[in-house]
């Protein structure tokens, strides 16, 4: 066979099969874009020759007139008693702390008359205490001071009566008043001398 045959034969190496690869693929991509964009064009249409189909919107289902009563009648009867509910929450919440402040403030009265050094000094100190203590909380203020015991190792007990308002526990104008009372007895020491 002759030399030329031979050397036509011989495989193409790899470097010129990948250049011709190369160049096949970047032919037929190219075909294929302009194929592509040639559709593209004929195949385009604008918005008003397409026809677009009416969107079906769902009917708005309006409640029945008997419903709509019904509700309003809710309405009227809810709203009211929230409101009174709310009322009742902060008169009882004034209520409780009015309870707690009567009962420190007798605390603190029948301690101060028992450092008193005679049965009249200990009236006066439980009842300036009382009054230093409740003067703004209560609208009516009632101090009993017992002083039978007033001698070394007796006691001495006060006893309050504050009277506070509707007005005062809701913060509204409605009629009425609550009466809070505590009672407190503090103990005389032995060794002091006291008058009784």
């Amino acid at each position: 066979m002759p030399e030329s045959l031979r050397e036509s034969r011989q495989p193409v190496n790899d470097s010129t099969g990948a250049w011709i690869r190369l160049l096949a693929c970047g032919a037929a991509h190219h075909h294929n874009a302009g194929a592509s964009g040639t559709h593209g064009t004929r195949g385009t249409m604008t918005a008003a020759q397409r026809k677009v189909p009416p969107r079906r919107t769902r009917p708005v289902e309006c409640a029945p007139r008997g419903e709509r009563g019904s509700i309003a009648v809710e309405l009227a009867l809810g709203v009211p008693l929230s409101v009174l509910l709310v009322f009742l929450l902060i008169a009882a919440f004034h209520l409780a702390r009015a309870s707690v402040d009567v009962t420190a403030a007798a605390a603190a009265a029948s301690r101060a008359a028992s450092l008193a050094r005679t049965a009249d000094a200990a009236a006066r100190a439980a009842r300036d205490s009382a009054d230093a203590n409740l003067s703004r909380r209560c609208a009516r203020l009632r101090v009993d001071v017992d002083v039978t015991r007033f001698r070394r190792g007796g006691a001495v007990t006060v006893t309050l009566a504050c009277t506070v308002t509707a007005r005062g526990l809701t913060g509204a104008g409605v009629p009425g008043a609550v009466t809070t009372r505590a009672s407190s007895t503090s103990p005389l020491d032995v060794y002091r001398a006291v008058t009784p």
